[in-house]
């Protein structure tokens, strides 16, 4: 009598077929390891797999202008999100904190990309990903200048001067 072959498709087994990636866990932490080798096209299948499962991940981007401390830490999810290929994104550092921005899968993969090109990580996290769901969403324009000062840092070949942009 034939059975019925029942395949489990999880988002782990869809990312270790991306071959770029792994999953292991650090410090209790599970985290997507990223080869310095990943090129762009790798990075967007892997952040179409963790949409299509509404895995959250968060990294830290030393690039990004910060009123404190250097950089900031950015958690993106799809809480709260309404538009097709985005996330909803989060950032904060020492003593400060943002609102929900909606930010394009391009310019995240642009960002991930420049990141782990210039050695800056070689990995993402994929839990303990906090969404301060307490803010509201930012509206349309300020979204759009999200997405452009995203574009502009990570489309540079070298680290941008972020000391005027407060």
């Amino acid at each position: 009598m034939g059975g019925i072959d029942v395949r489990t498709v999880t988002f782990e087994s869809e990312i270790v077929k991306l071959k770029a990636f792994t999953i292991t866990d650090r410090q209790n932490v599970k985290v997507v390891g990223i080869s310095k080798a990943t090129t762009f096209e790798d990075i967007t299948e892997l952040l179409c797999v963790l949409r299509n499962h509404r895995i959250g991940f968060a990294f830290y981007d030393p690039y990004y202008p910060s009123p404190s401390d250097p950089g900031a830490y950015l958690d993106y999810s799809q809480e709260k999100n309404e538009t097709r290929n985005s996330w909803s994104m989060t950032l904060g550092n020492h003593g400060w904190t943002g609102g929900i921005y909606t930010i394009s899968e391009n310019n995240i993969a642009l960002q991930i990309h420049h990141l782990v090109e210039n050695g800056q990580i070689n990995s993402i996290s994929i839990n303990n990903v906090k969404i301060f769901s307490h803010y509201e969403k930012q509206n349309s324009v300020r979204n759009r200048d999200q997405n452009a000062l995203i574009h502009r840092i990570h489309s540079a070949k070298d680290k941008i001067n972020t000391d005027d942009m407060y």
